[in-house]
């Protein structure tokens, strides 16, 4: 089982989050969200457009439909952003099978890694690219936090971060 996880000094992100006043955490956590619909949607156009160069399904896989990654909704339909306490995930949530009972997070693995023969058909970390990695990410929240700030300060708050 392969296990992805940041890299960084989280913890003391998480502590410094925590500190915040709660009307500026609700934003916070309005911004991961920001961040993991936004993923979750570039993700899904990825696949709709099939425009990331990915090998070819052999003729054995093709099933009718020649594209990539679709022959199965079930992958698709997986894809999701998800709250678990206060912080958002995008994502496949590991708990997902399809009908046969197979693992969708293994399925999603085995393309974006490759599997014996089945080469690799990269579709997160260009996504994630794509919304600019951690930065874009933290830019997210941070726009969320900074749009209360002025919000706030509009309606005579005085806030000293």
């Amino acid at each position: 089982m392969v296990k992805f996880e940041w890299v960084g000094n989280w913890v003391a992100v998480s502590r410094s989050f925590k500190q915040l006043p709660k009307l500026l955490q609700s934003s916070g956590v309005y911004g991961q969200r920001r961040a993991a619909e936004q993923i979750v949607k570039i993700v899904k156009a990825h696949i709709n457009n099939q425009d990331l160069g990915w090998a070819p399904r052999t003729e054995r896989s093709v099933a009718g439909d020649p594209r990539i990654l679709v022959n199965t909704e079930a992958y698709y339909g997986a894809i999701k952003a998800w709250k678990k306490g206060d912080e958002y995930y995008a994502g496949v949530p590991k708990d997902s099978h399809n009908a046969q009972g197979t693992s969708i997070v293994q399925y999603a693995l085995a393309h974006e890694y490759g599997l014996g023969d089945m080469p690799q058909r990269p579709l997160w970390e260009p996504s994630f690219k794509e919304i600019g990695g951690k930065k874009g990410i933290e830019k997210i929240i941070k726009i969320a936090i900074r749009n209360k700030i002025a919000r706030l300060k509009a309606e005579g708050f005085e806030i000293y971060l």
